[in-house]
């Protein structure tokens, strides 16, 4: 025996993986060796869909609500006392000076549900995501497609595509 090691008597190292091919870092998409997104691909801001929906649906639904309740009203009051109601977010506020205090916990409800629905909209475009898509070409086809659509009873045209 030798008092020098040699290399087949070290305890063999497990072999490093190469490090992971990069997707675009935040927002995704294929990047280039430098780290940088591929020329043919883009960052984008969209709105925050989730809060999107949520708000318009809040706010519709209790915009209709209170709407159809001041439409179906009847009081001694008139109908030009309900008209402030029908304003969407303020109009349960104004309705506060015209109604005479009547329902006012209604009032207050209508108002403060629709308030919320409106800033879940603002807040879905304050809070937007970042994604990464194609740039478009000239060269990309459209999306969709005009063609004839003709039949026994009628003829047109049909729009085909993805929407």
């Amino acid at each position: 025996m030798t008092p020098e090691a040699t290399a087949a008597d070290a305890p063999a190292s497990p072999p490093v993986p190469p490090p992971p091919r990069q997707q675009g870092g935040p927002g995704g998409g294929p990047t280039l060796p430098n780290g940088d997104l591929h020329p043919d691909y883009e960052r984008v801001s969209r709105p925050n869909l989730a809060l999107l929906v949520a708000g318009s649906m809040a706010l519709t639904a209790y915009w209709i609500g209170t709407g159809v309740g001041a439409a179906y009203a009847d009081d001694d009051l008139g109908p030009e006392n309900w008209l402030p109601v029908f304003v969407p977010v303020a109009g349960p506020f104004l309705g506060f000076v015209s109604l005479d205090g009547r329902i006012l916990g209604l009032l207050i409800a209508s108002g403060t549900l629709q308030m919320g629905g409106a800033g879940l909209i603002i807040g879905s475009f304050v809070l937007s995501k970042e994604v990464v898509r194609k740039r478009a070409t000239a060269r990309d086809p459209l999306p969709f497609m005009v063609a004839p659509d003709v039949a026994p009873h009628r003829a047109g045209l049909r729009l085909y595509g993805e929407f």
